[in-house]
């Protein structure tokens, strides 16, 4: 059960990061995930010795972050209750009570399921703490050769092909990818992203030669 023991680690362990200096990167230990959520809500409440902020000035994380932390931890303590895990409230501690309960009592039929909902929640969290980094491509899809793509109201808007990926990666290529959003494909992963390069590259010379 490698697979679902390194989802619940990335949740609750702490993990080293790069970050950006004056003299350049370095590697720095980041909370666990589910820490981190927690913070986020703490801050959007206030806390009781450094006062609490306005209204006006909690922004949509710390909503988004109360709803989130208000799923999961609910979610966890009703994974702990059918494999007659001990509860805490505290979804970092409760979540690795019942991995262990989850191993010593249940079979791998319902491995994948669990691994599947504990990764789905890291790059929930993820997308909320540490929005992506988005770069926006100025030329055409190679997939369905369009410039422009409608916006909400449904207006052309030129450029459809976006890139995002997060700076403080171990990697840039890691969770990197981009979509048309025209026709909806998408690249991800460096191969695929480079692969898009060369689309990219191959259309501007064909351009050229016409």
């Amino acid at each position: 059960m490698s697979d679902l023991l390194d989802a619940v680690d990335d949740l609750t362990l702490p993990r080293n990061v790069k970050v950006q200096t004056d003299s350049g990167y370095t590697w720095a230990s980041e909370d666990a995930l589910l820490v981190q959520l927690t913070e986020a809500v703490a801050s959007g409440l206030g806390s009781p010795s450094g006062g609490s902020a306005a209204p006006w000035a909690r922004n949509l994380l710390n909503t988004d972050a109360l709803h989130a932390a208000g799923m999961i931890t609910s979610q966890i303590v009703d994974w702990c209750r059918l494999v007659k895990a001990p509860t805490t409230r505290n979804a970092t501690i409760d979540l690795r009570s019942w991995y262990v309960a989850f191993v010593a009592t249940q079979g791998e039929s319902l491995d994948t399921f669990y691994t599947r909902k504990l990764r789905k929640w890291a790059g929930e969290i993820r997308g909320m703490l540490n929005p992506p980094k988005m770069i926006q491509m100025t030329s055409a899809c190679p997939e369905c050769r369009e410039t422009f793509y409608p916006n909400e109201d449904g207006d052309p808007v030129p450029y459809p092909i976006v890139v995002q990926y997060w700076a403080n990666s171990a990697s840039v290529w890691e969770g990197a990818k981009a979509s048309c959003r025209a026709c909806g494909h998408e690249w991800q992963g460096q191969w695929e992203l480079r692969g898009l390069r060369h689309s990219v590259d191959d259309m501007d010379a064909e351009s050229v030669n016409l």
